[in-house]
């Protein structure tokens, strides 16, 4: 029970540290994409005009949650695996 405890406090502590370096960083860049996105959106208005966005919203809304949730298992066990803890 205390070494898992002891483990969340450890990933705890690794995951503050990670997220207050990738916090500290600020990169500022110019791609002056405003041509670009006005096309895109144009194009979105339309499949949003001819697809039943209320109704596909919760399938979409589904699909996006469990590739979010993958993505975010896959990285932590990632970094689980990384940690040299024994267990």
């Amino acid at each position: 029970m205390i070494e898992t405890i002891f483990r969340v406090l450890i990933i705890g502590v690794i995951v503050t540290v990670v997220l207050a370096f990738i916090g500290s960083i600020s990169v500022a860049f110019d791609l002056s994409l405003g041509g670009y996105i006005d096309f895109i959106f144009q194009y979105i208005n339309l499949a949003c005009y001819i697809l039943p966005i209320g109704k596909l919203m919760p399938i979409l809304l589904i699909i996006i949650s469990i590739n979010v949730f993958k993505i975010a298992v896959s990285i932590i066990k990632t970094i689980w695996d990384i940690l040299p803890l024994k267990g």
